[in-house]
């Protein structure tokens, strides 16, 4: 493009025709890296990205050209992108796209709709649509966010090549006003699955309240041969306190008359650093599905040392095991006893195996978290930091047994 022009005179031209072109005010970032957001800390809050799994039409950005929505983004047609609903064989099953199926952890629901891209640089056919120079900007969006606030910048990719040996594999970099997140990330073929790509920064402490930063996604491995890929639900949600939830149970001996005693210990956890903490805790438990195949049972017991008990927590009609008004500050924890009396009933599952899975809600801000207990004392036993993670969102399951005192957990 510069050939026959001196290079400093382009160089100077180019600066001032973008100093003449607007520019929205933009936030000071800094970069936390591409983990996420840090340990002790999780997404929460709405998605404060438009259409970000491309269900409707428009409201982004994109080098690509547009090639309709359900078709294939051929290399004979010069590549490009095109939204994709559903299952989707093209070329004889060697690009294969599938519906999103969702991730709890980060609280994303499933589409059926994805971004399908085939950047194709440099083809040699007679009217290619796009040529690239190595790099492609496939999506970009300006986003307002708030002063001092961290926030993750997130993303799920899908190589939609099956085989080995069939293309390139794209190098994904997430920038945040222009801020490469660290080294590009590569979707590989196998296992063919979505994978996330994330970027966690914060914007300057001082400034308006209110500011855009502009979200951009690149393909640094744009190329003729392969680099077929899917993306769906982009998203920046703030970094929040994370609330995990443990649950422990022991049975006890017999009682006499035919009834056992089953104590439950309840621990919360504020694994953050946010100095606001959490708020208005609470705690909830449907002890009607776990003893259904009881004859009966009854709450002996329900005390808190620091949190101010529901008086009227039945497990049935009112599952609210807390009044909603206490407070967990950052690196702190707090724990919930429940004795539950059970008659055991004649039918299949009537002296066990119960299995019970509660779930702990707070405020972090305005921001709701949550999170469904794993069984033990320690909400988060892989220490991540975060206890959201799908291996440790499991029930806590105990058999009645008259000569045993400890509990079954199933796996």
């Amino acid at each position: 493009m510069s050939r026959g022009i001196p290079t400093l005179l382009l160089a100077t031209v180019m600066i001032g025709l973008f100093s003449l072109a607007p520019r929205t005010a933009q936030a000071d970032i800094t970069p936390l890296g591409q983990r996420g957001c840090a340990s002790g800390t999780v997404v929460g809050g709405p998605n404060l990205v438009a259409n970000g799994d491309f269900a409707v039409d428009g409201g982004f950005n994109s080098e690509l050209p547009n090639r309709g929505r359900d078709v294939y983004p051929d290399d004979s047609g010069g590549g490009g992108y095109s939204i994709q609903t559903g299952p989707k064989n093209y070329g004889g099953g060697i690009v294969v796209g599938q519906p999103f199926p969702g991730d709890t952890q980060r609280e994303v629901p499933a589409t059926e709709t994805y971004f399908y891209s085939n950047p194709n640089k440099g083809l040699d056919y007679t009217t290619p649509v796009y040529q690239g120079d190595g790099e492609v900007m496939l999506w970009s969006q300006q986003v307002q966010v708030s002063r001092g606030t961290t926030y993750n910048f997130f993303g799920y990719f899908d190589n939609l090549l099956v085989l080995e040996g069939t293309g390139v594999d794209p190098l994904i970099e997430l920038r945040v006003d222009g801020v490469a997140a660290g080294p590009p990330v590569r979707v590989p073929k196998q296992p063919d699955s979505w994978m996330p790509i994330q970027f966690a920064f914060t914007t300057a402490p001082t400034g308006p309240d209110l500011t855009m930063v502009e979200l951009a996604i690149y393909d640094l491995a744009n190329d003729t041969f392969g680099d077929d890929f899917a993306m769906t639900q982009i998203s920046l949600k703030q970094c929040v306190s994370g609330l995990g939830g443990a649950l422990d149970a022991r049975s006890g001996a017999p009682n006499g008359d035919g009834t056992y005693d089953i104590t439950y210990t309840i621990t919360l956890v504020n694994l953050g650093v946010d100095p606001l903490g959490l708020t208005n805790l609470q705690v909830t438990a449907d002890l009607a599905s776990t003893f259904a195949a009881a004859e009966g049972f009854a709450i002996i017991d329900l005390t808190s040392p620091t949190l101010t008990i529901s008086p009227g927590f039945d497990g049935v009609a009112n599952q609210q095991m807390l009044s909603g008004t206490d407070s967990l500050a950052p690196g702190t924890s707090a724990t919930i006893t429940l004795v539950v009396r059970v008659t055991p009933g004649t039918g299949p599952g009537g002296d066990g195996p119960f299995s019970l899975r509660i779930r702990v809600t707070a405020y972090a801000g305005t921001i709701l978290v949550s999170d469904e207990s794993t069984p033990g004392t320690n909400p988060d036993p892989d220490g991540s930091g975060d206890p959201r993670e799908p291996d440790e969102d499991r029930p806590t399951v105990i058999d009645l047994t008259p000569d045993l005192n400890l509990p079954l957990l199933r796996r």
